[in-house]
């Protein structure tokens, strides 16, 4: 493991430690695990991995973006800078803003595509996991909870990311797609 995903995953372990995920008594860090471990089958690329780890520390703990910038670098900064929601927003607005920055990045940050499918992809086997024990009831733990705007966002994602001719074909995306048709019904 390179030296900046070593510091990344110490960094993200210290700043989520005590943190469980939404609906349920397993570690946040379980999360970062799955993203991590979805893009090192992927891509080897050391700033990507690192933000694999760092993606959701300024959005849920007290980390500042800055802190991201000052340890991890300007591409990783950016990187989590891009994957950080404002949660000020109401639920459809904040995703709709992070779409829209996702469309504006250009080719040469095609590489980029990877970390937010990674992540919708771990939130999806996770929905996933919890959709087959309770049904329909798994939309309650979100703060959106209706079935059909989560289909939009997860699909939206998935639609953008392709544009990368090698998500297009993973493996990764290949789950994503079974994933999401499974959980709504899609085919």
């Amino acid at each position: 493991m390179d030296l900046i995903v070593q510091e990344a995953k110490d960094f993200a372990y210290k700043a989520h430690n005590g943190q469980v995920r939404k609906g349920g008594d397993r570690p946040f860090t379980d999360h970062l695990e799955s993203v991590y471990s979805i893009l090192s089958s992927e891509i080897q690329h050391p700033n990507i991995l690192a933000s694999a780890w760092l993606h959701d520390t300024v959005e849920d703990t007290d980390t500042e973006i800055e802190d991201i910038y000052k340890n991890f670098g300007n591409r990783v900064g950016f990187y989590v800078k891009l994957e950080t929601e404002n949660k000020a927003l109401p639920w459809r607005e904040r995703k709709e803003e992070q779409i829209k920055h996702f469309r504006m990045l250009d080719s040469i940050y095609n590489n980029f595509r990877w970390l937010p499918m990674a992540d919708k992809l771990a939130n999806l086997r996770e929905i996933k996991k919890e959709y087959d024990v309770i049904g329909d009831e798994v939309w309650d733990i979100f703060n959106n909870n209706n079935k059909e705007d989560q289909y939009w966002y997860y699909s939206s994602f998935r639609d953008l990311v392709c544009k990368n001719v090698f998500i297009a074909k993973s493996k990764s995306i290949e789950e994503y797609n079974e994933i999401l048709d499974y959980i709504w019904d899609k085919h």
